[in-house]
């Protein structure tokens, strides 16, 4: 399997391909035929036939996908903008833009970057070519296994099986961490390996932190995050820019960290708000009775004893239930409400289309984001959408689902295993999900998500994580 932009690509056990994600200009149209391999870029995918022979397809015009040479070929690989291939007798030949020169030799294997490129030789030695800005292409002498191209930087897997990272390290992508591993991958931004142990480790923005502290509901939001005490305390911490990290003193039943502000529930009833106050997002009516609220970007929704629904902030959404409503949850310019029946109701604007959508059936939660919605049904299964149209659920029986913005979703199995997906279908980042047991996870707006062990303490990981 290959992992792109927005796309993904696989081949089946029958030799088939099979791709998912975003259509647009063909990205997921994979030819018929039988192949042995695939490669994924961002606007174009390239396989390799049983025969050998090279077959591009994806965006018209893509230079990496234009004028592919005859084989036969061993190995493919797509680059940005460019695509290579190692022909059976170990020439590299490459095509697209950046029209450069690749060194004579014979070779192993090839990757494609973004502006450049890396070749294993046969003796083991790594030869890039291309852009060199970050110095992505001054790859260190040695005996190697295998090497990856990234965007800007390179890693590549000594025959000691230590990591080596060449070029950008803007966010710590080349930092590749001590241990003997198997395989090596580098992305945009970040590296991922697999050890010895089959565990999987990232570094760079999408690597993993964990906190030791026990809470009893937790979070996230933009470039923030709140965990909720077993006494009634809250901690936040993460980026602090509007004061949404500084929680008043008091005792709470619940929070909630929106965008960039945040909202609890003290135990008298009340809420609390603090942080980026535009719009008065952060100004709670002066009730004495809410049981929940739901923090989202532009607007804030608390649910009473009485079961009412109560929003406040720029857009209010209109339309609010007015009883028997047990959770709300708050997402861009829409609400999602889950009432003491089971049923989900939305409501507010989706894409500038009116989000007054009921999914029919019965629900124990129900999480909204930026524009994609999902629900846990009273089953287990998953239900997600986008307006009033069905989007992809993992199958499956899940203890709870939550929603970022981007359509990044993440969903605790029955098993107490992290599932996380993109709004096209696309499991995005999976090497950079932490294992072992969860009860509960929360996904902010910026790719970055956190999440409580079943054994207590939790994980934040993903991009400007904020732990």
């Amino acid at each position: 399997m290959s992992v792109g932009h927005i796309h993904a690509c696989a081949v089946r056990d029958t030799g088939g391909l099979f791709c998912w994600g975003e259509s647009e200009s063909g990205l997921t149209d994979a030819p018929d035929g039988q192949f042995s391999s695939v490669s994924v870029a961002s606007l174009h995918a390239c396989a390799l036939t049983d025969g050998g022979e090279i077959v591009c397809w994806g965006r018209e015009g893509s230079d990496g996908e234009a004028s592919v040479p005859a084989g036969p070929f061993r190995s493919v690989t797509a680059g940005t903008a460019f695509s290579c291939g190692v022909r059976e007798s170990g020439e590299v030949v490459c095509w697209g833009d950046p029209e450069t020169s690749v060194p004579p030799g014979r070779y192993r294997s090839v990757s494609a970057g973004g502006l450049h490129a890396c070749a294993l030789t046969e003796s083991g030695e790594v030869v890039c070519w291309g852009s060199n800005e970050d110095g992505q292409s001054d790859a260190p002498s040695g005996s190697y296994r295998s090497v990856s191209a990234g965007s800007e930087h390179t890693c590549a897997l000594a025959e000691s099986g230590e990591v080596v990272c060449w070029g950008s390290n803007e966010d710590g992508q080349s930092e590749a961490p001590p241990g003997t591993f198997l395989a090596v991958g580098a992305g945009v931004s970040h590296s991922c390996a697999v050890r010895e142990t089959g565990e999987s480790v990232c570094w760079g923005p999408l690597q993993a932190s964990g906190f030791s502290s026990h809470y009893e509901s937790l979070s996230v939001g933009a470039r923030h995050a709140c965990g909720l005490t077993s006494s009634g305390e809250v901690d936040c911490w993460g980026n602090n820019d509007y004061g949404q990290t500084d929680v008043p003193s008091g005792s709470y039943s619940s929070v909630s960290a929106g965008a960039w502000h945040t909202c609890a529930v003290r135990t008298t009833g009340q809420a609390a708000c603090w942080g980026n106050n535009r719009g008065r997002v952060a100004e709670p009516p002066a009730h004495a009775d809410f049981v929940s609220i739901g923090a989202g970007n532009q607007a804030t929704c608390g649910v009473r004893k009485t079961g009412e629904v109560v929003c406040w902030g720029v857009s209010p959404f209109g339309s609010e239930p007015e009883a028997d409503t047990q959770a709300v949850d708050v997402g861009d310019n829409h609400a999602c409400a889950l009432s003491n029946s089971g049923e989900v109701r939305c409501w507010g604007r989706i894409f500038g289309q009116t989000a007054d959508f009921s999914p029919s059936g019965t629900f124990i939660s129900v999480a909204a984001g930026e524009g994609w919605n999902c629900a846990v049904r009273k089953s287990g299964e998953l239900s997600c959408w986008l307006g009033d149209e069905p989007s992809y659920a993992p199958p499956g029986r899940f203890q709870s689902v939550s929603v970022g913005s981007r359509g990044h979703i993440c969903g605790v199995h029955e098993t107490g295993e992290l599932v996380c997906w993109g709004s096209y279908m696309i499991p995005f980042s999976q090497p950079g999900i932490p294992g072992g047991e969860f009860r509960s996870v929360s996904v902010g707006d910026l790719g970055h998500f956190c999440a409580l062990r079943e054994a207590g303490g939790g994980v934040c990981w993903g991009i400007e994580h904020p732990r």
